[in-house]
């Protein structure tokens, strides 16, 4: 379904999430800015959209215009290539063929096995060469999180921007650090943007291993430990 509508100073709302989506075009003249609160302004944004150029969009968000702006709304059902990510007894849908952001979906899985004490989140495989996980923003992994795929040939992760990347167990003054857990069987790709791939922020009674990063970003890093307590590092690439 395709809609058209002028947009000037007034916030709209575009609406999508797990059903559908939707493509932004800008047909000018002025700068489209978009985010996902109502106050998005064209100081404080997510993103912005140039006169001609367009976005995909996959969570619902708010556009706006500093001046009268022809905009075009495309919306089409989701087709993803879609398989399971194991968390606790529970599964997730994560699409495994690259073509959505899943950083979100991935951080809520672990964020839900942390709430419950602690446990194992299994990344499925990717299909071979061609697919991976695709990875838009830093994602946090805690300390008492098993974070493991199937393989470091056979999982692939992909990082889409300069911040996205894997933290674990970023210090928040409170934490124990008591419990550790295992990390690897994965491939971590920087996407040619990442600027740090894996920072091993605190580490205490922790084991990585199986694991492979590459394409980082130029001077950029692919694995940064910060500290390290009773922790190994084996069979990484």
């Amino acid at each position: 379904m395709s809609d058209s509508l002028n947009l000037n100073t007034t916030p709209l709302f575009i609406a999508a999430g797990t059903e559908y989506e939707a493509t932004i075009v800008n047909g000018g003249p002025g700068t489209v800015y978009y985010g996902t609160t109502k106050a998005v302004t064209s100081s404080s944004y997510d993103g912005s959209i140039a006169s001609g150029a367009s976005v995909h969009i996959t969570s619902s968000k708010w556009i706006i215009g500093t001046t009268i702006t022809k905009v075009f709304i495309d919306r089409d059902t989701k087709a993803r290539d879609e398989t399971d990510i194991k968390v606790v007894g529970e599964t997730v849908d994560l699409d495994v063929s690259g073509t959505y952001d899943e950083a979100s979906n991935l951080q809520a899985a672990i964020d839900n096995v942390d709430s419950q004490g602690g446990g194992k989140v299994l990344l499925p495989a990717t299909p071979y060469n061609t697919g991976f996980i695709k990875i838009g923003s830093l994602i946090d992994i805690p300390q008492a999180v098993n974070f493991l795929g199937q393989g470091q040939r056979e999982t692939r992760l992909k990082c889409s921007a300069a911040a996205a990347g894997l933290r674990f167990n970023a210090w928040d003054g409170v934490t124990t650090n008591s419990r550790g857990g295992r990390c690897g069987d994965f491939h971590l790709d920087g996407g040619d943007t990442a600027t740090t791939c894996m920072d091993v922020h605190v580490a205490v009674n922790r084991e990585f291993s199986s694991f492979r990063v590459s394409d980082i970003a130029s001077s950029g890093i692919g694995l940064l430990v910060r500290g390290a307590q009773n922790t190994s590092f084996h069979d990484f690439d």
